[in-house]
């Protein structure tokens, strides 16, 4: 519930506990994390939700393309490090499924723990920057491909 960005720990968790556990306590901590914002954003966040849709129809499309397209707008936010708790109180706020929320955020966080944990560790072991590096590449290049992926599919459905 605290702003505080989440690189500055993963990067540490690297350093502090090797590239493998670091990983491991990441992904567990960050999933945990993110899950609580969730549930704190769909629980806390809904008289804020009504206020802001009152007038705007921008947040209401945002709302509906969180909502029918859950997984794959979760995904493709964590693969571009959208902060963790700002997704997952967007998401709560939104009420994409806790399922789509859970999946998307466990698949998506991955490639940028794998690169700030090894980023930590590199301080340690340079050998490690290598694996940054590759892992930041395919993090970016799967959120472009589902993105694009997500355009050519929404075109076909309205042009349907």
């Amino acid at each position: 519930l605290v702003f505080f960005p989440a690189s500055i720990l993963t990067a540490a968790s690297g350093l502090l506990f090797g590239p493998w556990l670091g990983i491991l306590y990441t992904l567990i901590g960050e999933n945990f994390s993110a899950n609580f914002a969730f549930i704190v954003g769909r629980y806390f966040g809904n008289d804020l939700k009504n206020k802001m849709t009152k007038d705007q129809e921008n947040i209401k499309k945002i709302d509906c393309a969180l909502k029918d397209n859950g997984f794959i707008a979760v995904l493709i936010m964590r693969l571009t490090y959208f902060p963790v708790d700002f997704v997952g109180y967007a998401c709560g706020i939104c009420n994409v499924s806790q399922r789509d929320f859970a999946l998307g955020t466990f698949w998506g966080i991955i490639p940028g723990v794998v690169t700030f944990v090894l980023l930590g560790g590199s301080f340690s072991d340079p050998r490690n920057l290598m694996l940054v590096a590759g892992s930041l590449v395919v993090g970016l290049m799967m959120a472009k491909y589902l993105k694009q992926k997500e355009i050519i599919e929404n075109k076909k459905r309205d042009d349907s």
